[in-house]
């Protein structure tokens, strides 16, 4: 009967202590588990968000503290600048107005709503983007770049694409003179913009797409246009953290963009540093 008695003791001490080891393996699965799972999610979000801003047409990048703000580029190609022996050749006049050129090689039919954007430079002064040379400001009105010519196409203006034995050929709905041509003859499809907002009091960084270029950058979630915004979806939760900085760069110079974000789940905390270099090229 002792020995019996003996025998359950021991047992009981052997399954306490095998009980405290495994509870402490699991204990450091379940949080090695959850860093990794952290981790993951931090990553995604930022590759997502580089991906799409390695596809921002040139100058087009604008940045504060919390947002991210850009044009993306839906297709592009390059126009005709000299004729050819066809007789329906048609080159893209930058001279005045000008309503149908051709391109070199093919073109997908834009979807509705689409704007052309013709060698986007971007200029700001004080802050503020110039008129025709910039796709945020308005057209221009002085000399130069000519009144009433920009590098975007305006909106409203209808573009669709047509085919004879000489290629593609893209119409505008209305006549319209862009502002510079492009030493590549590069044009570049856009669709409206695209903003990733860090929203610390929800712990959230939310993707918005497809609405209006604006003069100045929106930075308010709760304010048009990003409120009202086609397509709006949230990329990563539980941040804690952000910061987002650019360095513009040149036309010979890549742009720099750097995007920290803090995560934190259940005591756990992962923060991530990446860096997007950005061709600015116009």
């Amino acid at each position: 009967m002792i020995e019996l008695v003996v025998v359950i003791s021991l047992m009981s001490i052997v399954g306490v202590l095998v009980s405290l080891i495994v509870s402490n393996q699991m204990l450091g699965y379940v949080d090695i588990a959850r860093r990794a799972a952290l981790v993951d999610r931090a990553e995604t979000a930022v590759r997502r968000m580089a991906r799409d801003i390695r596809n921002a047409i040139p100058n087009s990048i604008r940045v504060t503290s919390t947002y991210i703000e850009f044009v993306p580029i839906e297709n592009a190609g390059r126009y005709r600048a000299l004729n050819s022996t066809a007789s329906t050749s048609d080159i893209l006049d930058f001279t005045q107005t000008d309503n149908r050129f051709q391109v070199l090689g093919s073109l997908t039919a834009p979807a509705s709503g689409s704007q052309l954007v013709i060698y986007n430079i971007g200029l700001v002064n004080s802050g503020a983007p110039v008129a025709g040379s910039n796709v945020y400001a308005a057209a221009s009105s002085s000399t130069f770049p000519p009144s009433g010519s920009h590098v975007i196409s305006p909106a409203g203006t209808s573009l669709s694409v047509s085919t004879d034995s000489a290629g593609d050929f893209v119409t505008l709905g209305s006549a319209f003179q862009f502002a510079f041509s492009s030493p590549a003859s590069r044009f570049f499809v856009v669709k409206g913009a695209l903003t990733y907002g860090c929203n610390l009091s929800d712990g959230k960084i939310t993707r918005y797409s497809g609405y209006a270029l604006q003069t100045s950058q929106p930075s308010n979630a709760s304010a048009a246009p990003l409120s009202t915004a086609p397509s709006k979806a949230t990329l990563v939760d539980h941040v804690t953290a952000c910061s987002f900085s650019y360095s513009t760069g040149s036309a010979q110079r890549s742009g720099l963009l750097t995007m920290q974000i803090r995560i934190a789940d259940k005591g756990e905390i992962i923060e991530l540093m990446h860096q997007v270099h950005v061709n600015n090229a116009p």
